[in-house]
């Protein structure tokens, strides 16, 4: 801990909600990744989450529309298709479809048309009648000036279009604009008519599909957290919504913008529990009677904290009295004043970003446990709120500009009434920060130093630079040093303090490469800036070896980062061969073996299958298979490399095949 008394009351808008300042175009600040913009996504968007099943994308707005992401895979790429339509006397079209790379209608006038679509030509003089025909790209119709439509998407099955040829018979001819066809696309899927909420701030899925929105309800004065569960239907592929919980109304705080809501969901792995951030309704903790309603109220007992619920359930209510939230099993952990964010990482731990209450002290990336307390009001940042201190004299506090706002508005006051820390509670510090970015901090004189500069290690990032989109690469799909970390987006640093601002560019991108201390009771983390300059980026996902980053600023982008991927092992199931009566590992051929080797085994059942090599110290040095598979019999091979890439030493090493019902290791040997 540097300094004890920096901790003030902010009275300006969080900064979620201050005006742009970044440039539109993100800067790439790492050689080895790539990125682009693939959409503009609605007004307000604030979430995106996956389908655990099949990685589809979707996206929650603020007002509760809830839009699917259509992105084409390879094998969906579509190629250049023509429809071809054919008038009667009558008038009526008659339309069939070709493939330009495909066999080919023997009356089309091939290079004429070629020259059209190559052309874009968005309008066309039929010879037959004399009159100029018009393609409207924009809702894929034909029409004769001014406004006489002819024919539409939905009769030459076109949705999206490029040019218009008519030949000398007066046959049509539209051809598909595949750019745009193969795009990504966004279609809202569910409005708050479907589940009921249009004040929303959490989307997660579970692994069985099922979807839970989270928002708030409430009246003048008072605020409830409501969650809404849609239950997957295989047969429509649609949802049925009911309420999953509610709780007890919360008096709101009078602290205008810092009563923070609901944020943040997250699911654990199997699906079974849901956990909450119910949001703080102060900023330190002071008194906040919202105009003399509440007399001597603080935080409630339900708020700032992260609560557990069951998925399974219906009209769950979760009681605001202490003893009562106490005695229902729902608060999992206390303590955390605007915890946006809340995900699983790759060992199905919980961890939360929480964003603190002042420009002068460290925002949090936490490691949630259940019963521990972290620490607001009392401590933030791994800092002591100076309001507990009798002694505090802001007159005498280095760090406090007498040309601030806050200063010259006397916002800072000694608080003799303010609560003494529970008794009994284990406080727990933020993850460290070692660097080498996000990590700047004041000192006693008022300096502003870099963490990585100074040796100085950071709890845990750079003050008020709202931490925002915590994700994790649980796949294992990235390639290292990426594979297994975490990235998180900031959003507000760069703005104007009330104290004086750190110049730290935020608006962007963090790789959290997370490690455990030595003692092993929390994380340490080396923080590197990957992208810089988005626009308000407000939250992110993983699929495979990308980062889909939504924005919250003007331009409103979904932006995917690219990042190296992870060097699968090639896995092959042999055919008809039957299934095996039992599990087994065989030994490897060649062996002793240079540069590559051959590994078979089988599976009795299917099961979650990892194949793994170890040294002869008993470390991990290359994770060959980490998947569920069914049951048969399989082959791969080694190619002597580390999960690194790099070369394996010369000698002797195990293999191990394991399966919830089966474990099985052999020695191999590593020729140079």
């Amino acid at each position: 801990m540097r300094y004890k008394k920096t901790t003030y009351m902010c009275v300006l808008a969080a900064s979620l909600y201050m005006p742009s300042i970044s440039p539109a175009q993100p800067r790439i600040l790492k050689d080895e990744i790539q990125v682009q913009k693939i959409l503009t996504v609605p007004e307000r968007t604030m979430r995106i989450v996956k389908d655990p099943r099949d990685g589809t994308l979707y996206t929650l707005t603020a007002q509760g529309d809830i839009s699917r992401i259509r992105m084409p895979s390879p094998d969906q790429q579509l190629t250049q298709r023509v429809a071809r339509g054919v008038r009667n006397a009558e008038g009526i079209f008659t339309w069939s479809e070709f493939d330009l790379d495909g066999e080919i209608p023997a009356e089309v006038p091939i290079e004429a048309l070629r020259t059209a679509v190559a052309n874009g030509a968005r309008s066309s003089k039929n010879p037959v009648d004399g009159k100029l025909y018009v393609l409207n790209t924009d809702d894929a119709s034909i029409l004769i000036l001014p406004r006489t439509v002819v024919a539409n998407a939905s009769d030459f099955n076109l949705p999206y279009v490029s040019a218009l040829f008519i030949d000398a018979n007066g046959a049509f001819y539209v051809s598909l604009d595949v750019a745009r066809a193969n795009a990504p696309q966004i279609e809202r899927v569910y409005s708050s008519a479907d589940h009921g909420l249009n004040d929303t701030q959490g989307l997660a899925i579970g692994p069985d599909g099922s979807m839970y929105v989270g928002g708030n309800q409430g009246q003048r004065n008072t605020n409830s957290i409501v969650i809404a569960k849609g239950l997957f239907d295989p047969a429509s592929g649609q949802h049925t919504w009911q309420e999953l919980a509610r709780s007890e109304p919360i008096p709101k705080g009078d602290v205008g913008a810092f009563n923070h809501f609901h944020p943040g969901l997250a699911i654990d792995p199997a699906g079974r529990n849901l956990f909450i951030n119910s949001g703080s309704r102060t900023e330190h903790g002071e008194l906040a009677e919202m105009n003399g309603l509440y007399s001597g109220l603080r935080e409630a007992p339900i708020t700032s904290a992260i609560l557990r619920i069951p998925t399974e359930g219906e009209d769950i209510v979760i009681p605001t009295d202490g003893q009562a939230l106490a005695a229902s099993g729902f608060l999992f952990s206390d303590g955390h004043r605007n915890a946006f964010d809340l995900s699983i990482g790759p060992n199905g731990e919980l961890f939360s970003v929480d964003n603190g209450p002042d420009w002068d002290m460290s925002d949090e990336i936490n490691w949630v446990r259940p019963g521990l307390h972290y620490g607001f009001p009392w401590r933030m940042g791994s800092y002591d709120n100076p309001q507990q201190f009798p002694d505090y004299d802001p007159t005498k506090d280095r760090l406090l500009q007498n040309n601030s706002w806050a200063r010259q508005n006397d916002l800072f006051y000694n608080d003799p009434t303010y609560p003494l820390p529970p008794s009994g509670v284990q406080f727990a510090d933020p993850i460290i920060n070692l660097g080498p970015d996000a990590n700047s901090y004041r000192t006693l004189d008022g300096q502003i130093l870099d963490g990585s500069n100074t040796n100085e290690p950071v709890f845990t990032l750079t003050a008020h630079s709202s931490p925002l989109g915590l994700v994790f690469d649980n796949d294992q799909a990235m390639a290292p040093p990426y594979k297994g970390s975490g990235f998180v987006l900031r959003i507000g640093g760069s703005i104007a303090s009330l104290i004086n601002s750190f110049e730290d560019p935020d608006q962007d991108l963090l790789h959290i490469d997370l490690e455990k201390t030595a003692k092993g009771d929390n994380y340490q983390a080396r923080v590197t800036r990957l992208v810089g300059g988005f626009d308000s980026p407000i939250d992110a996902e993983i699929v495979g070896n990308r980062i889909y980053v939504i924005e919250w600023g003007d331009t409103r982008g979904l932006w995917e980062v690219v990042l190296p991927a992870e060097t699968r092992t090639a896995v092959v199931e042999i055919e008809g061969a039957g299934l095996p009566d039992r599990s087994a590992l065989s030994q490897n051929y060649p062996n002793p073996f240079n540069p590559n080797t051959t590994i078979d085994y089988s599976l009795k059942q299917a099961d979650h299958v990892e194949i793994a090599i170890f040294d002869v110290l008993g470390q991990k040095i290359r994770t060959l298979v980490d998947a569920h598979q069914r049951a048969g019999f399989y082959r791969l091979q080694w190619d002597g490399k580390t999960d690194t890439g790099t070369r394996a030493a010369s000698g002797v090493y195990i293999y191990r095949l394991q399966t919830p019902s089966h474990r099985e290791s052999r020695q191999l040997t590593l020729l140079k």
